[in-house]
Formats: structure tokens, C-alpha cells, sequence
């Protein structure tokens, strides 16, 4: 199909909340959707990411603003951002004027970002209503999915029956973005395999890229960007970014460090940046060889994965992921996730909990000779898979 046909084709993608400052896929998504040439518009409701969380006005209204944004339409990378307002209704969320709203854009696709969630509904009223495209994304892990008890999977079985079927009949695909989110997507949502298909997340490797640390200038500016923050040029960096709260158990990485560093041998770091819980926090910021940064915008982070060494997730899978390994930092995850996809040949599991094995995993690469290898796997892998440019041409296949 030419680019003049594309340009006709009107993508709508839904996601209930947004911050022009995060990375997450409605952030980049829509934008390589738009480099692609297609007309691209994003519906939104007026909150930011994380808007609920009770520590928001301490830790993110800072640098994303306040937690409830202005309604409007506005340009962004080439696609066009639609904010209505959000409304909840007990733990789920709704768009008010959403219907309209598709009505009004006349779109030829529309996507949601969420699957289990009242604007996914209303997509698939609309969808009855006007008739186009209708494509659904699921994000969800099994590492954060509970499917325990008798109750739970009553529900679940209560939901195939009746709203899963009805998304099964109504959407033309499901696009999970792991094999696990395919597995609950066909067992707990009701969706059948023939409307399913795997897309992974990406990152967006002309933002993510290595510094090619053969240059000596290059070596120099790192070194110093180190020795401002507290690291010296022979420490092996650890980075974890993200959520610093109880449930991604960043402590773990940090009661590595300690144990790493009763070694004389060795010099080991732990760079945390991200926001969350106070006390949380500050019981890492005591750990000796750590420190955490507050949380920075997505366009911020090239630079502090580049002055790293290893990335380090001691629970559940996180997008940033695939961003530390465009700039070629070898990965450590639980052994309990199931993306192993990520770390084949560039990175490694610990048993998760366990900070002593987390340390024996982090020392077993501490050769720079290891880490080069990996490196070089981690930066060939996201330019070969995991770039958003190649993932949105998997998508764009079925828009045309």
C-alpha cells in the first residue's frame, strides 16, 4: 500500500490516562504509527500515569504536574492527543464522551491500551454502533495476575462466559505483549487463539542508544557524570528504575550490593532511580554502595543507563527493561517472569527474594569481557525485535 493510501487511514488509539512524560506504549506507539504516515489520534481521560496513587503529589506532581490535567486537544510527535473526562466507577474507569468522540474522528481503527476496564466496553459499543477495526492490547503479566482461590475463579469463569465472549465476537484481534499475557488473554479473559497474537513492547533505540565507550572523550564525560553522583570509574554500576515500593522489591538488589561489597575485591554499586514510598526509600538510601535519584522523565534516563553497568529488575517485568538493553546493559530478572526472551544470551535470573543469589548472579558477570559480550547481544537483539519502529509495522499489517 503507498503512503498516500496510509495517510488515509485514521488509527484511534484509547488509553484512560497519559503522561506526555513516561514511556510507556501510548507514548511511543502512536508516535512511530504517525512516522509510518498514518493519521493517528489518541482519546485519553484528564488524568496523569499514577494519578490515583496516594504519594503522588509527593513524588510525581513535581515533574508530570497535577494529577487531574486540563481537557482539550493538543499535537504531540506527530499524533494527536484527545483529553475528556475520567471518570471511576468503583475500581474501574470510564471516558466520558468517548463514544462521541470515536463517532466524531470516523476512524478506520481503534485500539485500547487496556483490556480489562469499562473504556474497553466502550469501544465495543462503538465499535457496534459504527463498525470499524477493533484491536485490544493486554498487558498483563502472570507475575502480577491473582487467579488464587475458588472466588477468583468463579469471576473469571463469570467473565469468559459473558463480557470475555462478547469481546471474543466484537474485536477483530487481541494483541498480548507476552506469551504469559496470552495465556491469561485465552484462559481467564474468554479470548479464543484465533484472535490472538503476540506483540511484544519496545523501545525506542534513537533515544536508548550505547555510547561507544571506545572513545576517549566518550570515557571521560562518563566518568565524570559518575564521580558527580558518588561512583567512581572502577565501580561495576547496578541500575534498577521504576516504582521504588515494596511490591518491585528494589530492596533486594540493595541487600545485594551490601553483601557484594563485604568482598575487598570488588566495588559495587546500586543506582536506583524512580519515586514511591519514603520510608521504603530511605531504608535503601541507608544501605551502604546505594543510592537513589528521584524520578526523571523518560527523555532524562539515556544518560543514566549509559553511565551504568548491569540492570537490575528483582521483580516483575517493566518496559525500562528493553530501554537499558538499547544502550547495552547486560539484564538480571526474577526466575519467576517469563519474558526470557529479554535476557537470552545478555542477561541472567536470580531466584527471586533471595538477595544472596542476586549477588552470586551479579558477580558471576562482572567481568568487563562478560559484560562486553552481552552487551553487544542486548543492542543487536532490540535492533533486530524490539525496536518500536519494527513493532509498529507488526501492527500497521493489520490496519492496512
Amino acid at each position: 500500500m503507498t503512503l498516500k493510501n496510509i495517510k488515509k487511514i485514521r488509527v484511534v488509539m484509547v488509553v484512560p490516562w497519559h503522561s506526555e512524560k513516561m514511556g510507556y506504549s501510548d507514548n511511543f506507539l502512536p508516535k512511530f504509527l504517525s512516522k509510518l504516515g498514518f493519521d493517528v489520534h489518541l482519546i485519553t481521560g484528564n488524568a496523569q500515569v499514577y494519578f490515583n496513587h496516594r504519594d503522588y503529589k509527593e513524588t510525581l506532581e513535581s515533574v508530570l504536574g497535577p494529577k487531574k490535567t486540563d481537557c482539550g486537544v493538543k499535537k504531540v510527535d506527530g499524533y494527536t492527543v484527545h483529553r475528556l473526562p475520567l471518570v471511576s466507577i468503583g475500581r474501574s474507569f470510564y471516558i466520558k464522551g468517548l463514544i462521541k468522540k470515536i463517532k466524531d474522528l470516523s476512524p478506520n481503527v481503534v485500539q485500547s491500551g487496556e483490556f480489562k476496564i469499562l473504556t474497553t466496553y466502550q469501544i465495543a459499543i462503538a465499535k457496534i454502533r459504527y463498525g470499524f477495526k477493533f484491536y485490544i492490547e493486554n498487558h498483563t503479566h502472570l507475575s502480577v495476575f491473582n487467579k488464587k482461590g475458588l472466588i477468583r475463579s468463579i469471576k473469571f469463569s463469570l467473565y469468559s462466559w459473558t463480557i470475555g465472549k462478547v469481546l471474543n465476537k466484537v474485536a477483530d484481534l487481541v494483541f498480548p505483549i507476552s506469551s504469559d499475557a496470552a495465556f491469561i488473554t485465552n484462559n481467564f479473559f474468554g479470548i479464543s487463539k484465533d484472535k490472538i497474537e503476540i506483540i511484544s513492547l519496545g523501545t525506542d533505540s534513537s533515544l536508548f542508544f550505547p555510547l561507544e565507550l571506545s572513545s576517549p572523550d566518550v570515557i571521560r564525560k562518563r566518568n565524570k557524570f559518575r564521580s558527580e553522583i558518588g561512583f567512581s570509574e572502577n565501580d561495576i554500576v547496578c541500575i534498577y528504575t521504576g516504582r521504588i515500593i515494596k511490591g518491585k522489591s528494589p530492596i533486594i538488589l540493595a541487600n545485594a550490593i551490601q553483601i557484594l561489597n563485604e568482598d575487598p575485591t570488588l566495588s559495587v554499586k546500586g543506582f536506583f532511580i524512580g519515586s514511591g514510598d519514603s520510608e521504603y526509600i530511605k531504608k535503601i538510601n541507608n544501605i551502604p554502595g546505594c543510592l537513589v535519584h528521584d524520578f526523571v522523565p523518560t527523555q532524562e534516563l539515556p544518560v543514566f543507563y549509559q553511565m551504568s553497568d548491569i540492570a537490575v529488575w528483582p521483580k516483575q517485568e517493566s518496559t525500562s527493561q528493553l530501554d537499558a538493553m538499547s544502550c547495552g546493559l547486560p539484564i538480571i530478572l526474577s526466575d519467576k517472569v517469563q519474558i526470557i526472551e529479554r535476557i537470552e544470551g545478555n542477561g541472567c535470573t536470580y531466584k527471586e527474594s533471595d538477595s544472596h543469589d542476586l549477588a552470586r548472579v551479579i558477580k558471576s558477570i562482572a567481568s568487563s569481557d562478560i559484560r562486553s559480550k552481552m552487551r553487544s547481544i542486548s543492542i543487536s537483539k532490540v535492533q533486530r525485535q524490539f525496536d518500536w519502529e519494527i513493532i509498529a509495522k507488526k501492527y500497521s499489517k493489520h490496519y492496512l
